[in-house]
């Protein structure tokens, strides 16, 4: 009759084992994803500002160019 008891509470414990340890390699795969996505988003944002900083660099150019040429009024 314990054996039969042992079986019962041990049986379901084992089916939860399993399930948490396949919770745990998802989980790190998650993790992994997440990380992934961290750093694309943030070469997005250096790229960006790159792109920024050059669009800058080309308004001072014209805004020289254009007080040379007098293009623009004072």
């Amino acid at each position: 009759m314990s054996e039969y008891l042992e079986n019962l509470i041990l049986e379901p414990l084992r089916a939860i084992r399993g399930d948490i340890g396949q919770i745990k390699d998802d989980l790190s795969t998650i993790k992994q994803r997440i990380t992934s996505v961290e750093t694309q988003v943030s070469q997005l944002h250096l790229g960006n500002a790159i792109a920024h900083t050059r669009i800058d660099g080309v308004e001072k150019r014209l805004d020289r160019i254009d007080r040379r040429l007098e293009l623009t009024p004072v």
